[in-house]
């Protein structure tokens, strides 16, 4: 998937779709309406990354990472330039550095 947002190309790894819908799935069977409104914090987070991606710090080698508010999951990416690389949507509490090989 590529996204063009203003003057910054935006790619995510396939696996994050994956990623995501195992979180909305795990948050919608928790709680009607719980996985809709991670999606609605999961698209805030994505549009901070998109205007401030250079602003978060590195955490492993080039990934940067910015944590969902509500919840306890991660937006994993790296950036160069124009570009943002998505490399995954992480659970903070499972499976740390699962994405290192994306």
């Amino acid at each position: 998937m590529l996204v063009k947002n203003s003057m910054i190309h935006v790619k995510f790894h396939p696996e994050v779709k994956e990623d995501l819908a195992e979180a909305v799935c795990y948050y919608e069977k928790e709680e009607m309406g719980c996985g809709e409104k991670f999606l609605i914090e999961y698209d805030n987070t994505l549009q901070k990354i998109f205007k401030h991606s250079g602003v978060y710090r590195r955490f492993y080698h080039e990934s940067r990472r910015l944590n969902l508010v509500r919840f306890p999951f991660a937006i994993v990416y790296e950036c160069s330039g124009q570009s943002i690389y998505i490399k995954a949507v992480a659970a903070l509490r499972k499976k740390p550095y699962f994405w290192r090989e994306r």
